[in-house]
């Protein structure tokens, strides 16, 4: 994933401040986390910030639980410096349930099953949307899907 900038409450994040101590940033409205899309999330492998390696534990604590996961600047701890905005910040991470069929749920293998059989028993007559409803993989997979408030 790359980033222009660290993510901000509502706020452009340039103000004069480059850097600064979290409590700092917080105390101005700033966010103190970096929201990861992809889920399941794993492990971070690396961020780097303008080209520089950042060292993951000293700055951030990965949570893995949340859905999405997440880096949260620890206490004390500063925003890696980013100069220049255009994909300044790059996160490398590793996210999902696994490389081996028995990691993915039992429901989402199901789902699997259900759309590809739908799907060759109506071959030429279905698109991927229709399959996904018809078959019943839409409800047994909804079940997994993330809704931000």
């Amino acid at each position: 994933m790359t980033l222009d900038h660290w993510p901000n409450d509502r706020q452009q994040w340039w103000d004069g401040v480059r850097q600064g101590s979290v409590d700092e940033l917080l105390q101005s409205g700033r966010a103190s986390q970096v929201l990861l899309p992809r889920y399941p999330l794993q492990t971070v492998d690396t961020i780097n910030a303008d080209g520089v390696a950042v060292t993951v534990a000293s700055v951030f604590i990965t949570d893995t639980q949340q859905k999405p996961g997440r880096l949260i600047v620890k206490s004390g701890a500063t925003w890696p410096t980013v100069i220049d905005n255009a994909n300044g910040i790059d996160i490398e991470y590793t996210a999902g349930y696994g490389s081996a069929a028995s990691d993915v749920p039992a429901a989402l293998r199901l789902a699997i099953i259900q759309m590809a059989a739908y799907m060759f028993e109506h071959r030429g007559d279905c698109d991927t949307a229709s399959a996904m409803k018809m078959s019943g993989a839409q409800s047994l997979i909804g079940t997994y899907k993330v809704i931000g408030l």
